[in-house]
């Protein structure tokens, strides 16, 4: 079952928009220990500040964990993301175990789970359990706000072009 934890969801759109404050794409994620259901990483894309094409809000909060817990794997570990992970990011995903994903938005346009780019398979005694919390009527809201930030941050840009 997903996290109906509000103050989770919370923390990753505060991260997304600590990406969007910074001129970077507005994606924010965080990683949660299952066990604890407490938040061990965060992440906000920093492409354009690191001048690093992977600075994905997933690739760093992935490292930030596999790093502060000394291990590879996240296996008992959650990635609540705004937007659905793009195929690189869907990558770190499934190398480092991690065990359930969790985003507020499909993404049309890269989503790599959606488009059926990334198929999760038990397989090595590791499944990783996709799921969107967007559906839920008590996490429609956060998602609604930022679907709405996201469509207003974007024309924003088209508007400076």
């Amino acid at each position: 079952m997903y996290s109906k934890d509000i103050m989770l969801w919370r923390e990753v759109l505060k991260n997304a928009y600590r990406a969007a404050e910074n001129g970077e794409v507005p994606v924010g994620a965080i990683v949660v220990d299952n066990e604890k259901n407490k938040i061990v990483s965060k992440g906000w894309n920093q492409v354009n500040l690191l001048q690093d094409p992977t600075a994905h809000a997933e690739m760093l909060a992935i490292t930030s964990a596999t790093t502060a817990n000394q291990t590879r794997h996240l296996s008992s570990y959650t990635v609540m993301v705004s937007l659905e992970p793009c195929i690189m990011c869907a990558g770190a995903i499934h190398w480092a175990q991690v065990k359930r994903v969790q985003y507020l938005l499909p993404d049309d346009k890269f989503g790599a789970i959606s488009h059926h780019a990334v198929k999760h398979s038990k397989k090595d005694h590791w499944e990783c359990i996709v799921e969107r919390p967007w559906l839920d009527p008590e996490i429609q809201a956060i998602a609604l706000e930022y679907k709405t930030f996201l469509r207003d941050y974007f024309a924003q840009l088209r508007r400076e072009a």
